[in-house]
């Protein structure tokens, strides 16, 4: 096992540091060896003459975090709806699926036949807002769903009878104990939208998000700036990562100590 772990971990991150390499070849280089020298950060200063990156990474950025408050919101609030039964659960399970379940492209030519249609130009503000939150919004549906599933409802309904109310209860019992599942869900809605390029080809209008204006430059030639930008975008997903664990930890570490004065509650409530 550790031998085919490592392997594994080679296989994964070799083309990040064969590409790593290539992104500092001198201004001769190309995309292939044999390497220009000398090594330099020559293609990384042309990045700033790509078009449209900085305008698009904003757009991109943007439209991430406007997605992971969404999704997770509303991620939240329909698992705890289904936390009990009622009538058309099953309608609203399966509609909510769809938009993990139908392809992206589907979904981004049907929101611009509609705009067209209704005669309304795209735009990433409101159909690309849209469509993203549509695809990443029942990944976070269901996280929630498996956190409910394994949640403790003894604990809010000792609050209940010791006189709290429903937004005290959510408050200090229900959230606390939720609050990684939730963290879960942020850095879904935030890495799939900020990735995401089928969905986002059609409905954007002209103003194009980060892997839109990528997925284009590259399609017409590749060159050493984009590794260059390989790079950067590959440390910034560690940086997330990294900024993931450290708030997985530090809300691991409040949780344990909620889960002490909840049990204090509940001792009381006997």
């Amino acid at each position: 096992m550790g031998v085919y772990t490592i392997v594994f971990i080679i296989v994964i991150y070799a083309p990040f540091f064969i590409i790593g390499f290539l992104s500092f070849t001198g201004p001769k280089g190309g995309v292939t060896f044999p390497v220009d020298y000398p090594l330099g950060w020559h293609w990384y200063k042309q990045l700033s003459k790509v078009p449209y990156l900085v305008s698009s990474l904003k757009t991109s950025l943007t439209l991430a975090i406007m997605t992971l408050i969404t999704s997770t919101v509303l991620g939240l609030l329909t698992a705890m709806a289904f936390r009990r039964k009622f009538k058309g659960q099953n309608v609203v399970f399966y509609t909510v699926l769809l938009g993990l379940v139908v392809p992206g492209i589907l979904v981004g030519l049907g929101t611009a036949l509609t705009c067209q249609a209704v005669n309304y130009f795209p735009s990433w503000y409101v159909t690309g807002y849209g469509v993203h939150v549509v695809w990443t919004y029942p990944f976070c549906f269901i996280i929630m769903l498996a956190v409910f599933n394994r949640f403790d409802s003894s604990l809010e309904d000792a609050a209940r009878n010791l006189g709290a109310r429903e937004w005290r209860v959510f408050k200090t019992i229900t959230f606390p104990l939720i609050s990684l599942g939730t963290l879960s869900c942020a850095l879904f809605g935030f890495t799939l939208s900020y990735d995401e390029l089928t969905r986002s080809l059609l409905a954007m209008g002209f103003q194009r998000t980060l892997p839109v204006n990528v997925w284009a430059e590259v399609a017409v030639r590749i060159k050493p700036t984009w590794y260059a930008f390989g790079v950067l975008t590959t440390l910034f997903s560690f940086f997330v990562l990294i900024l993931y664990a450290l708030l997985f930890r530090f809300f691991s570490a409040k949780q344990k100590k909620g889960a002490l004065a909840q049990e204090e509650v509940v001792s009381l409530n006997a």
